[in-house]
């Protein structure tokens, strides 16, 4: 009974893995967006609350923070994202307006 249950739950688990996959692809040819775009949308399509930074971006995809910064403008600037200014200096970024126009 607990194998059968953790079959299960794995199964799940790699059905909505695949289906993750699947969508990042339709967002990458979409507009073409890169990898590391389509990975910021996903993180944001789980948790439509969420703020990103560009540090935060730059530590989870390991990358530098121009490239980060560059990602996240260019999805700014494309609709998907909106820049909101906490102070003169830091930035976070949000769902944006075009967000939802989204397959």
């Amino acid at each position: 009974k607990a194998l059968r249950k953790a079959y299960d739950e794995l199964k799940k688990y790699i059905e909505r893995k695949v289906d993750e996959k699947r969508q990042v692809i339709n967002w990458q040819q979409l507009d073409g967006l890169s990898p590391r775009q389509a990975e910021i949308l996903t993180w944001l399509q789980r948790q439509p609350d969420a703020t990103l930074s560009v540090k935060e971006v730059e530590t989870k995809l390991g990358i530098s923070n121009q490239t980060a910064r560059t990602d996240l403008l260019d999805l700014v600037r494309k609709g998907y994202l909106a820049e909101l200014s906490i102070n003169r200096k830091e930035r976070q970024f949000i769902r944006g307006p075009g967000f939802g126009n989204l397959p």
